[in-house]
């Protein structure tokens, strides 16, 4: 009676045979061989050509009639395991073969199962470099690993000022970081984030204003400007007939009003001033010094009338 094999899963023309226990064996290229067999019970194995593939043997028996057996070969895989260290736990990270194929996961370990062969392999994950990041594995009848160590990868970040007298030291605080110099430039090295900065000079008569970045992947150029500060020193006046004209000189420089006060604007610093001198009256105070420390100022000037003593002498 005739026996058929049916056979799937090996590629077209692919080689492949059936060996029966009496001896018989069976061998074509197409999806079926045929045998004539009498009665009785039979076992068989199965093999192919190409050894990346494999099919499991079985047993049958012949009783009055035909026999029509299906054979499935599968290929032969073996592990590869990628184990990483050094992610932060729960990252996504990717081994990518150069057949395309694509493996990723968020744990220590990522592994698949390959045929026979040579692979080529490219590891990554975002925001980290890799070693090594690139490389090759042979599978030859067995299982293989790789080992994965990744470092956080870091970008360029370029601090440029401008509005200093050259040669002033200024300073960038960075996560933490404060690095200075007395060029215009400076520079760090961050990974991807968000950051803010403060911003210092040591002549406190400059100042700029800090701010926030963020690092995405690539450099990142941040350009400050520092600018003179100033702050209003007023001086108020107390004691003088409104529409009096009064005057203070501070820092060599003099201004005048007829109103209750006289304001001035100036830079961090300690300076000496005084008041005009007002016929009839005096001040107090009429003269020191103030000191501007990022912040306004205010003197108060009290005037008061001048008097004298005035006697009358009677005779006769």
């Amino acid at each position: 009676y005739q026996v058929t094999f049916t056979q799937s899963g090996l590629p077209a023309g692919t080689t492949w045979w059936v060996n029966l226990t009496n001896g018989v064996s069976l061998r074509g290229t197409g999806s079926t061989v045929n045998i004539p067999e009498p009665n009785g019970s039979y076992a068989y194995s199965v093999g192919t050509a190409d050894k990346t593939y494999r099919a499991n043997g079985g047993t049958f028996v012949v009783n009055g009639a035909p026999v029509s057996l299906s054979v499935t070969f599968v290929r032969v895989t073996y592990a590869v395991s990628f184990t990483e260290q050094r992610l932060p736990s729960g990252t996504m990270w990717w081994v990518n073969l150069t057949n395309g194929e694509s493996f990723s996961g968020t744990g220590t370990s990522i592994t698949f199962s390959e045929p026979n062969g040579s692979y080529a392999f490219l590891v990554s994950a975002p925001g980290y470099l890799a070693f090594p990041a690139t490389g090759n594995f042979t599978i030859a009848g067995g299982s293989t690993s790789r080992a994965i160590t990744f470092v956080q990868a870091t970008y360029p970040v370029r601090f440029t000022e401008s509005g200093l007298p050259n040669g002033t030291s200024w300073s960038v605080t960075l996560g933490g970081v404060t690095q200075s110099s007395t060029t215009t430039v400076i520079d760090f090295q961050e990974p991807n984030g968000s950051y803010t900065y403060r911003l210092a000079s040591n002549m406190p008569e400059y100042g700029a204003p800090g701010g926030s970045f963020v690092v995405t992947g690539s450099p990142v150029f941040v350009y400050v400007t520092f600018t003179k500060l100033t702050y209003t020193v007023t001086f108020s006046e107390s004691g003088l007939p409104s529409g009096t004209n009064w005057s203070v000189t501070l820092n060599g420089v003099t201004s005048s009003s007829t109103r209750g006060s006289i304001s001035f604007v100036e830079v961090n610093g300690t300076f000496t001033w005084s008041v005009g001198v007002q016929v009839g009256y005096r001040a107090t105070p009429a003269s020191g010094t103030l000191t501007v420390a990022g912040g306004p100022v205010a003197e108060s000037i009290a005037f008061a009338l001048v008097t004298y003593t005035v006697s009358f002498s009677e005779t006769g």
